[in-house]
């Protein structure tokens, strides 16, 4: 199991929201690990991510981490035979949900836009 899947389970992003955004903002490496560490289908997910979107927004690697992270899930590697799709969908329906409801830039639209292809 890798460290960030460790990470994954044992961060609450909800509690620990401005020490990983902090964490993020300090060097471009540390925002790596947030986002390798931190999954949509938690919550807190959505302030993170955009921040460290807004922060890195030029970087290919983070915006691809994000999509990674929305796309991921919270469910053990053997738990998910035969879940990925039900999973993928979950995680779609909540990329629609934020693009209709959080006042996001353009550029953040067009971003998120990328994930549900």
């Amino acid at each position: 199991m890798l460290l960030s899947d460790k990470l994954l389970e044992c961060i609450n992003q909800e509690l620990d929201e401005n020490t990983l955004i902090e964490f993020a903002n300090e060097q471009r490496e540390q925002a790596y690990v947030v986002c390798e560490s931190i999954a949509a289908g938690k919550l807190g997910f959505w302030s993170i991510a955009f921040e460290i979107f807004r922060r890195y927004s030029s970087d290919e690697y983070v915006k691809e981490r994000l999509q990674y992270a929305i796309r991921r899930t919270d469910v053990p590697h053997g738990v998910m035979i035969g879940l990925p799709g039900v999973a993928l969908q979950s995680r779609l329906n909540d990329v629609e949900r934020v693009l209709s409801e959080m006042p996001l830039s353009a550029h953040e639209r067009l971003w998120l836009r990328d994930v549900e292809r």
